[in-house]
Parts: C-alpha cells; structure tokens; sequence
C-alpha cells in the first residue's frame, strides 16, 4: 500500500464477537481497532486511506447494509467483510466496493489476524472457491468492448503489488505466467485481479492495461 494501515474500523450492531476482536487484535497485530456500534451513533465514515473497515456481516440487518453500501459508493477505502457463512454469494460480495477481503468470523482467532494480517500487508483474503466464483463472474459479465480511457478515473490508491501486476498483465498471457514472475501462486494472482477490476471499475484485463498505461508513469507497460 503506498501509506501502512495504522488504523482498523469494525462496524457492527453491537456483536460480542466483534468487540472480542477489538480487545484481542491490537497486542497481536500491532495495530489500533475500533469497534463501532453503528445502531448506537450516527455512521460518518470519515476515515482516511490508512484505515481498514471490516463490516461484520452477521450482526447487521438489510436495513444496516442498505445504509453502508450506499454509504461506502463514495469513499476510497480498504474495506472487508466479516462473517460466519462459507457459501456467502458472488452477488453479496460484489455488492460492496473495494472488497479486498471476506473473512470467516468462525473460524481459530490466529486465522483471522492472519487474514487481517495479509489484508494490512497489501494482499486480499478470499478462500479458492469465492476467488473462482468471482473470476466466473467477472468472465460472465466482460464488456463487449473497452471503456473509452478519457472515463477512467485516476486518482484510485493501489498497492505495490497491484500495480506490479498492471505491469505484467501487457506482456504476460496467463495468470500463471505473471505468479512465475512474481514467485507468488496463481490463486493469489486472481485475488489481486479481482481487486484491481474493482478499483478501476474495469471488466477484462485490456481494459486495466489501458488504464495503466494511461495513470502509471512508473509501469513500464507494452504499447
């Protein structure tokens, strides 16, 4: 990331589980963490880019994502979803911007700071079937043909691994080619593209490396 995390927001309706981790988490990882009942006081969000919001899930009613979906359309922020199920839908996760990680709240303590540990280190978090599920589903609904690249926004925070692979995606013809050159494996290559689409609000890989060769001076990217 290009400034570290120094800040972990947890939004949730008064859950047990989520202020167990606001005690437990910051000797652990280092890290401040807030818990922060959003049925108790006004939801302002108004947090900067080194703050990580984890929603939890499973303690919110539709009423309460409604509010933070519509909420978050307008911020720029690393953000996380929390929750007890495994076959949590493609559509909810989609529904939600700059997801950069799903986290399964029943799993081990140890494996959800690892999660949270990753996610701060600039990586996303996603288990191999909710990974495929969304490369299925980016695949499903690829654009017919590219954004013109004057809509493209610019001024979108990536992380240095994100932008590593901008650059490899225009000389590199499969996702296993770039995790050779990245020495990273090709699951976690996925993850990451999945992320950049939904940053750049992009639909197939031509469409990221026009708008990297447009916004990133330092990728040295094919023409």
């Amino acid at each position: 990331m290009s400034a570290r995390v120094n800040e972990i927001i947890i939004l949730s309706n008064h859950s047990t589980h989520a202020h167990a981790l606001g005690y437990c988490v910051p000797p652990k990882l280092r890290v401040n963490v807030t818990v922060v009942d959003i049925a108790s006081k006004p939801l302002k969000l108004d947090y900067n880019s080194n703050t990580l919001v984890i929603i939890d899930l499973s303690s919110l009613n539709p009423d309460s994502k409604a509010l933070l979906q519509n909420k978050l359309k307008t911020k720029h922020l690393l953000l996380a979803l929390m929750d007890n199920r495994e076959n949590v839908t493609v559509s909810e996760i989609t529904s939600w911007p700059n997801i950069c990680g799903y986290i399964n709240s029943d799993t081990g303590f140890d494996d959800i700071c690892r999660a949270i540990q990753v996610i701060l280190s600039g990586g996303t978090w996603f288990s191999p079937n909710i990974v495929s599920q969304l490369i299925a589903y980016y695949r499903e609904n690829q654009a017919s043909e590219d954004i013109i690249v004057h809509d493209y926004k610019s001024d979108i925070p990536l992380t240095t691994r994100e932008k590593e692979i901008l650059s490899a995606l225009s000389t590199s013809t499969s996702n296993r080619e770039i995790a050779r050159q990245l020495f990273i494996s090709e699951t976690t290559i996925k993850s990451h593209l999945y992320n950049i689409f939904k940053k750049l609000n992009v639909k197939n890989r031509q469409q990221a490396i026009n708008w990297a060769k447009l916004n990133l001076i330092d990728c040295h990217l094919g023409v």
